[in-house]
C-alpha cells in the first residue's frame, strides 16, 4: 500500500473536522464516534487510489455512506465502489 503524503493527510484531517458537525456521529460537542471511522475510510481509499488520492468533498460523501452502511468495513467498500463508478 502507498503511504499518503503529508498534504493529503492534512487535507483529510481538515475536512473530517468540518464534515456534518451537527450529525450525532460527527458532532463536534459530542462523542464524535464516526470521526475515526471516517478518517480510516478516507485514508484507506486514498491509499488504494494514489493517482486520485483525496479531494475536498469526498468526506461528505463518505460520511453519508458511513451513516447508512452501519459498519466501517461496509462503508469502505461502498465508498470505494461509488468513487470507482464516478471515475475517482
Amino acid at each position: 500500500d502507498a503511504e499518503l503524503d503529508s498534504t493529503t493527510k492534512h487535507t483529510i484531517e481538515a475536512d473530517i473536522t468540518r464534515t456534518m458537525p451537527l450529525h450525532c456521529l460527527f458532532w463536534y460537542g459530542g462523542a464524535r464516534l464516526g470521526v475515526e471511522s471516517l478518517r480510516r475510510v478516507l485514508t484507506a481509499h486514498a491509499e488504494r487510489a494514489p493517482d486520485i488520492g483525496y479531494c475536498q468533498g469526498m468526506s461528505s460523501l463518505a460520511a453519508i455512506v458511513l451513516i447508512h452502511a452501519r459498519s466501517e468495513e461496509r462503508a469502505y467498500v461502498m465508498f470505494s465502489q461509488l468513487m470507482d463508478t464516478l471515475g475517482f
